[in-house]
């Protein structure tokens, strides 16, 4: 879970030190959705949702390009990337933050059944990251 927080600093960072323009035209909202599969049965579902950028969508787009098919220390990723938002059936919910010029980025959990995860657990995630908890 540190490593998907991790990637939402990563990814605001990139965001806000490109400087994201004046302009939010052809920024709509894009989503990347990830699922992690563990060789042990376990599984965990992600989606990082951006708006208002066209830069914030080549870099959701990017993260979602690297993340397609890797595998490392018993984890098999897969990713989809969407021009939409990321889906809410099953969000337990989301960390946003601002991206600069009325951009964001917003990491969405899910709750699967082997993860029991929480809005409290969520909560406590987008507080590590300096994010905003959002209700699904």
């Amino acid at each position: 879970m540190a490593f998907k927080t991790g990637l939402l600093a990563a990814t605001l960072m990139a965001a806000t030190s490109g400087g994201c323009g004046g302009s939010s035209a052809g920024g709509g909202t894009v989503s990347c959705t990830t699922v992690d599969t563990q060789t042990s049965g376990g599984m965990l579902q992600l989606c990082q949702e951006g708006a208002g950028s066209p830069q914030i969508t080549r870099i959701v787009q990017a993260n979602c390009v690297a993340a397609q098919g890797g595998v490392d220390a018993g984890f098999t990723e897969t990713a989809d990337f969407q021009n939409a938002p990321c889906p809410r059936d099953g969000a337990v919910g989301g960390c946003r933050s601002d991206a600069g010029a009325g951009a964001s980025i917003t990491l969405w959990f899910y709750n699967l059944a082997n993860q029991h995860q929480t809005a409290a657990d969520v909560m406590a995630n987008c507080a590590t990251s300096g994010a905003t908890f959002v209700a699904p």
